[in-house]
Formats: C-alpha cells, structure tokens, sequence
C-alpha cells in the first residue's frame, strides 16, 4: 500500500509537471522521497501564516513565470514552522523567511533568510544542475556502508557535479566535497599512508577546482613533487597539477601531465575542469 501511494504521488507530480504548475509539497519526508526519485534538489521554505516577508516572497518571486521555469530544477517544499518545529530545528532556522536548497539528507549547499527580491533570487536558482544522480547514487552507498571508499566515491561526485555547475554554485558543492573527505579521513587507519595521501590529494583537486592554482602549484613545488607520490593516487595528482596548469597560462605543461593519467575517472574530471571558464 505504501509502495502505491508513491507511485500515485509520483505520478501526480509527472501531471503537475506537464501541465506547467507549481507543485509545493508540505511535507518534507514526502519531498526527500521524490527528490531521491527524481535526482534532484529540494527547494525548502520555512514560513509561517503570519510572516509578512513570506507572503511578500511568494507573490514577488515564487508566482513569477521566469522564476518559476527556473524552479522546475527543484522539489519544492513548503514548512509552516508553527506546525513542524523538528524539521526548522534539523535545518537551524532561526528567523523566517528561511530558503534553503539542499540533498534530501539535509546537505545544504545554500540558504538564506529575510526577504530578497526577484532579481537577488533568480541568481541562486541557477546556481545548480537539474540532475544530480552521480551525488545520490553515492551518497546512498556511504549511507549503506560508511567506509573510506565510499567517501572518498562520494567525494569525487561532488568534484565531478561542480564542473557542471553555474560559476556561483562551484565552491556550494566543493564545500560537500571536503566536509565528506574529513569524514573519509576519519574512516581510514592513521598508519594508511596511502589514503591519507588520497585524501590530501583529492584536497588539492578541490582547491583547484575552485580556482587556487598557486597553491596548487605550490604544494607540489614545495612539499610533494609528482615523482614522490604513491603510484595509486598519481592520477590525482596530476588531475589537480594539470588543471592549475591550465589556468595559469601553461597549456603544454597542462597537456603532457594530463597524457600521463592512467584512470578514466579522473581523465574525464581532467577534461571537464580544463574547460572550464577562468
């Protein structure tokens, strides 16, 4: 029976979709449950009956047609925190309008409170991609088996989603990134110096995706050269190496150390980031 009230509601919402409505769950376990199916983010707003600013919101931004289309990204839920208090304690609000956009295991990758206007919101609603499977998919396999692959799986889904990203929302996911590599570093025996290494390395990625390629250059420059690092994680050096290469003005450097990665994984993460945008 449960199984086909989710069919149902999830058919209703393939409906609504069709027929261009906006569809605002008040239910955020509801809401979790169709995000996960629907690889996509949630759209939270916490509010209350009485809240000027909230109403003002919903007419000004939430009825928009141009904000709209850009909301069919998201699941969209609505919270009286009147009503339910846990779910604006597990999210920290501590005022109202509260926004926030998030995983549907309560990740927020970006939030905010008070009142803002068309023009401020637009912005953050294309910060992110509307498909987000790669996250899901391992973030329910770390949620499954809590151990240092799957961190350290979950970690690079989040390096890979932020190359598909509005320039705005890269650092949000990168963020996700390290918060799960701390967790990896945690998972790991002090004594495995190969996956603490992995776990430096894969830091050097982020910060090279997020446009810190002096440090980047530095770190290899002055603390680990290329040749000394242990032959598993060598591709993620030079993952990292390459792509701050490449956005220093240095493209046959960039070209020759990405011709010498070996996993596909991180070949495709290589190329995706050398092309992004300086």
């Amino acid at each position: 029976m449960k199984k086909l009230r989710q069919t149902l509601l999830f058919l209703a919402i393939l409906f609504s979709s069709s027929a261009n409505a906006q569809l605002w769950f008040n239910s955020l376990e509801q809401a979790q449950q169709i995000a996960k199916q629907q690889n996509k983010l949630l759209l939270v707003d916490f509010y209350a009956d009485w809240c000027g600013p909230c109403k003002q919101l919903d007419m000004d931004v939430w009825s928009n047609d141009s904000a709209k289309e850009l909301m069919k990204k998201y699941v969209l839920v609505k919270i009286n925190v009147d009503y339910n208090k846990s779910d604006a304690s597990s999210y920290g609000v501590k005022g109202i309008p509260h926004i926030a956009i998030a995983t549907p295991w309560n990740n927020v990758l970006y939030q905010f409170v008070g009142y803002r206007d068309l023009s401020r919101v637009k912005p953050i609603l294309k910060r992110y991609p509307e498909n987000v499977k790669s996250v899901y998919l391992n973030m329910e396999n770390f949620k499954k088996e809590e151990n240092f692959n799957n961190a350290t799986q979950l970690a690079m889904a989040y390096q890979s989603l932020a190359t598909q990203c509005h320039k705005m929302g890269i650092n949000d996911f990168i963020k996700q990134s390290n918060i799960t590599l701390s967790k990896a570093k945690k998972l790991c025996e002090k004594s495995d110096k190969t996956a603490l290494e992995k776990v430096e390395l894969m830091r050097m990625v982020n910060s090279s995706i997020i446009g810190q390629h002096k440090r980047v250059l530095k770190y290899f420059t002055k603390k680990k050269s290329i040749d000394k690092v242990q032959v598993d994680n060598k591709a993620i050096a030079l993952c990292a190496l390459s792509n701050s290469y490449a956005h220093s003005n240095q493209p046959d450097k960039a070209n020759e150390l990405k011709s010498q990665i070996e996993n596909k994984n991180y070949l495709q993460l290589t190329n995706q980031l050398m092309k992004l945008k300086k």
